[in-house]
């Protein structure tokens, strides 16, 4: 059974948006943008409700090292997705 994985973000960055796209996602812009995630895409909940990670498995089999930050907020226009590098 597959889920759809969907965020609205008011504040999405260039490269986080390019990055997406090019992992297969589908984003619809607008005031609040709607990010339709792919199926292989891992949505984790970090260690506080707002905050969650988008991030994929590389050919290795292993996490890619950059991933996309998710801020949530309680009114998605104050939403933000940004494209993080693991150091």
């Amino acid at each position: 059974m597959s889920s759809i994985k969907c965020i609205a973000a008011g504040d999405i960055s260039d490269e986080a948006k390019a990055w997406l796209v090019s992992h297969g996602a589908k984003i619809e812009d607008g005031a609040v943008a709607l990010i339709d995630l792919p199926e292989n895409a891992l949505l984790e909940k970090q260690a506080y409700w707002w905050d969650h990670t988008i991030a994929f498995y590389g050919p290795d089999g292993e996490y890619e090292p950059q991933y996309c930050s998710v801020e949530l907020a309680v009114n998605a226009y104050d939403t933000r997705v940004r494209l993080k590098t693991d150091k």
